[in-house]
């Protein structure tokens, strides 16, 4: 019995499926399998029972979840007082995030990891896909939060970690008060609409290149009315002269919540857009392994980057 085999199974219990948790947990889903089998027989007594509604505990399998999360969590005391004897250097992470990542869920982690261990010594730059990740191949960077695809360069290189382990939505969004709010946009009413787009930092250009081709369209038919890097900036024109938005849903849950924007994305345009994580595993130090498994469990994705119910897998 070990750490992982409880955080394996703690994280199937709350995701319910075994290729979630697979995904999660950067594993293949026969492996999640073999995993719970180990357990079973070493307890001998079944912990999973399957359901309409996916993979639950059994009885046995109850007892043992409380357990695991008590486990974990003096886990995450012992590291607590560790801390305390580290050097300051040893509990730095820096970590680089691409624009959606980066000014819309990351924050959030950030400041609830830095809660559960204070000792930890954050740093967030954000930028491109190619300089957050060539920041991870020149050891500049710990780690980097990419949406979207990962550059084939840095992907490929020798001794690079690229691991998806979430995704969220890309949708089309509208002010209430426009006149692009009247249901979901055709493909002639998305050509004619003046669009507002995030620019190529964020790595959303090809979903929407792909969604687009699907209809018989390119970019250069569509009315777009500007191209941002900062993606506020995009919703504060789009708000201010009306128009289209077209993000993930990250960047306008607010607004949707508020009933600020309305969600007018037609069927061929909701694609879901991986996240990734990369980084050197070999170099890694200790808190930044501790952030990527914080990251990567359910209730933080849950909470802080409300991750789609089937976020693709990679």
């Amino acid at each position: 019995m070990n750490r992982f085999l409880l955080e394996m199974f703690a994280t199937v219990v709350e995701t319910r499926r075994l290729t979630t948790a697979a995904r999660m947990l950067n594993l293949t889903q026969p492996a999640v399998s073999h995993q719970i089998k180990h357990l079973e027989a070493y307890f001998g007594i079944p912990l999973l029972a399957r359901g309409t509604h996916g993979v639950m505990p059994t009885p046995a399998g109850e007892i043992l979840y409380r357990h695991a999360k008590q486990i974990l969590g003096q886990f995450d005391c012992l590291e607590r007082e560790i801390d305390d004897l580290t050097n300051a250097d040893e509990r730095e992470v820096i970590i680089g995030a691409t624009p959606i990542a980066g000014n819309y869920a990351l924050p959030c982690s950030l400041w609830t990891f830095k809660d559960r261990f204070p000792k930890a010594n954050l740093h967030l730059d954000v930028g491109g896909a190619t300089e957050m990740t060539r920041g991870v191949l020149q050891r500049q960077v710990h780690l980097a939060v990419v949406e979207g695809e990962v550059p084939e360069a840095i992907a490929t290189a020798p001794g690079i970690k690229c691991r998806c382990f979430t995704g969220d939505e890309l949708i089309c969004v509208t002010p209430a008060r426009g006149q692009w709010d009247k249901g979901k946009l055709t493909a002639e009413s998305f050509r004619l609409a003046p669009l507002g787009l995030p620019g190529n930092a964020t790595g959303l250009t090809p979903y929407i290149e792909q969604s687009l081709a699907g209809q018989g369209l390119t970019l250069k038919e569509l009315n777009i009315m500007s191209q941002f890097a900062g993606l506020d900036g995009i919703k504060l024109a789009v708000e201010t002269f009306g128009g289209v938005l077209v993000c993930t849903r990250m960047v306008v849950q607010r607004e949707l919540r508020r009933g600020l924007y309305r969600d007018v994305t037609p069927d061929w345009m909701r694609l879901l857009v991986p996240f990734h994580l990369v980084y050197r595993e070999e170099t890694l130090p200790p808190v930044a392994r501790r952030f990527i498994r914080f990251i990567a469990a359910p209730e933080e994705l849950a909470s802080c980057w409300e991750a789609t119910e089937n976020p693709p897998s990679c």
